[in-house]
């Protein structure tokens, strides 16, 4: 962490990028971290989860390996992170408005690094956005690529709050046992207690690794992020500020996703990246959407060492399947010329 400025490190390299840049994306001055060895090597547009939890702390310090093949743009989504702001409107905060925003970055991309097209990646809330601005903006884009996939909340909810439970049974944490029961199984994806119960669920599933495998994720996920020098004090104090934030007002929209109750058409190739043990975006659900969507071409990828954080968890196999949805790509674009 820096005082007063945060910093992405050098990457050697006369084409190289590694900058963090500001850029009005509806109004407002967001933040977007550029990093890769080749100016001309394919955009990666990184949407992160939460709502309002920037991964890119995690992103550089698991994935830097997508840099040699990639230029990874790591936005902070508006209210998260470095694009979070005390006095932002709160009725800027709602998924249309997140979906133009995704809209412009990508234009400002496309442009900055005159390419027609780019690669969206959403990781789990990211996911629900990734999803929605592909199906409304398939021309800008070469692929989809869905990790810890958003498909149906209501029923994500019910089976991670059972797992919860069941787990802290079986492990015999009477303090886990009594505050889930206390919180009760959720009524159409809602804690009696409100949106604070996500954060009461949450904890315990981080607690018994449905967002890392085997692990305790937030010690770790912590270490990380205090770690980077992206982050200035002030910011990284107001992380999880941000994150309630955004949570706040973004929740009924995560609420609502139900993609499986109509089957969903796109218009580009999609590629889901599923931990077998997530509970946060549990697999069945991600699976039963991914058998019901159609695409010009689809594939699944079943991550057996992962829970919530795919790419963080197994991340030299994410960039394996990165480069094998990169071959596709250009193996279609070299037919189309032919």
């Amino acid at each position: 962490m820096r005082l007063f400025k945060g910093t992405t490190p050098p990457i050697p390299g006369p084409d190289s990028i590694a900058a963090i840049e500001e850029i009005h994306l509806g109004g407002m001055k967001q933040c977007v971290i550029l990093r890769g060895k080749n100016v001309h090597d394919p955009i990666l547009l990184f949407l992160h989860g939460g709502p309002g939890t920037p991964e890119t702390a995690w992103l550089n310090h698991f994935n830097a390996n997508l840099e040699d093949h990639f230029i990874v743009a790591a936005w902070e989504i508006r209210g998260g992170g470095k694009s979070y702001r005390p006095n932002i409107p709160p009725e800027s905060m709602t998924l249309e408005q997140l979906i133009q925003d995704t809209h412009e970055l990508t234009n400002y991309l496309q442009k900055r690094f005159d390419q027609k097209k780019i690669y969206l990646v959403g990781h789990s809330f990211g996911a629900l956005l990734g999803t929605k601005v592909v199906q409304r903006f398939p021309q800008d884009y070469y692929a989809y690529v869905g990790i810890g996939q958003v498909a149906n909340t209501v029923e994500s909810e019910r089976i991670s709050y059972q797992w919860a439970l069941a787990t802290a049974k079986e492990r015999g944490n009477r303090k886990a046992v009594k505050e889930l029961e206390a919180l009760g199984e959720p009524v159409n994806g809602t804690y009696k207690i409100g949106e604070a119960g996500i954060h009461k669920e949450r904890k315990w599933v981080k607690e018994f690794g449905g967002a890392i495998h085997g692990k305790s994720s937030m010690p770790l996920l912590t270490r990380v992020l205090l770690k980077s020098p992206i982050y200035t004090v002030a910011e990284a104090l107001n992380y999880f500020k941000a994150e309630q934030f955004s949570l706040r007002f973004l929740w009924n929209d995560f609420l609502a996703v139900n993609f499986i109750s109509q089957v969903s058409q796109f218009d580009l190739p999609v590629y889901i990246c599923q931990g077998i043990y997530d509970y946060q975006t549990a697999y069945p659900v991600a699976r039963k959407y991914f058998e019901q969507l159609v695409a010009p071409k689809k594939e699944f990828f079943t991550f057996e060492n992962s829970a919530h954080g795919t790419l963080f968890e197994e991340p030299e196999k994410f960039l394996q399947v990165m480069l094998k949805i990169d071959a596709d790509v250009r193996e279609h674009r070299a037919a189309l010329l032919t």
